[in-house]
């Protein structure tokens, strides 16, 4: 079985600079899980790594080789945060009870938290499958691109307050967030138990629109079934958001903790986009 030093001397043959810099990337991949952008990074703010790098492309190069693989070795098992920001990429973090204090102003701002309802089904990218939750699921906000909204380059914007997913997880001592499964999550309950009238207001539409039966009938429309479910519970969906805006004054980003995320956006993750047909009404389509 090839060692590390014999592919990195096979990718420095075939590809020059260019093979040594990727074999490099893919060692600390293999070595510590690190993803592409990840290793990339460490790859050039590690000193130690650039000046084995930049020995290993000059003049008897070939002598430097080794130095190289120990030092990717060295800093793979290195048992501290690399910085990679690999797990931030993945997803933005889920919050527990005890991350109620970070909550507010100078720590976890409200309006970068959505709620996920019971019912819903979600992807656990840990364990490949989709499934329903079984509580609410309080995350942090992803970036456009996926990811975590706090996430700027390969730095954490508020790691002082980071949750407690972040704070527990150690790719390198194997330590991961199915751990934490035994303790309490952070609840919309617990997060507007200050508020009498959000928790009446949460009630209410909970039960006028579970989790589960919305994501029963898209599920439905989406592998062909009728429409016509799922566009009146977008309807309801739209009216009582609507209303509890006008009335309440709880805006869209609110809500979207309050209540979780709206209806439309559900649809979405069952594949189903809402448009509009030739007449101008309202209709679903699947495969979006």
């Amino acid at each position: 079985m090839a060692t590390l030093l014999d592919k990195l001397c096979a990718a420095h043959r075939q590809a020059g600079a260019m093979g040594l810099e990727a074999a490099s990337i893919q060692a600390l991949g293999d070595l510590r899980g690190v993803d592409a952008a990840g290793a990339a990074a460490l790859l050039a703010a590690q000193a130690e790594l650039g000046q084995w790098l930049a020995a290993a492309l000059g003049p008897g190069g070939d002598n430097s080789l080794a130095g190289l693989a120990a030092a990717l070795e060295d800093l793979a098992r290195r048992p501290a945060c690399l910085g990679c920001a690999t797990c931030c990429r993945v997803s933005s973090p889920t919050l527990y009870a005890e991350d109620l204090a970070l909550v507010g102003e100078g720590g976890l701002p409200r309006q970068a938290l959505y709620a996920l309802r019971p019912g819903e089904r979600v992807y656990s990218a840990r364990l490949g499958r989709h499934f329903a939750l079984d509580g609410d699921l309080i995350k942090l906000r992803e970036a456009a691109g996926g990811g975590c909204l706090f996430l700027e380059g390969s730095r954490c914007g508020l790691y002082a307050h980071r949750p407690l997913q972040c704070r527990h997880l150690e790719c390198w001592a194997g330590r991961h967030a199915g751990q934490l499964e035994g303790r309490p999550r952070l609840s919309r309950r617990d997060l507007f138990a200050q508020d009498p009238t959000a928790l009446a207001l949460l009630g209410e539409y909970d039960l006028r629109l579970p989790g589960e039966e919305l994501a029963q009938v898209f599920q439905e429309a989406a592998q062909g079934g009728d429409p016509a479910p799922a566009l009146a519970l977008l309807e309801l969906d739209h009216r009582l958001r609507a209303g509890i805006a006008a009335r309440y004054g709880y805006p869209p980003q609110e809500q979207d903790l309050l209540l979780g995320r709206p209806a439309w956006v559900v649809a979405r993750a069952h594949g189903l986009t809402l448009a509009l047909d030739g007449q101008g009404r309202p209709c679903l389509s699947a495969g979006q």
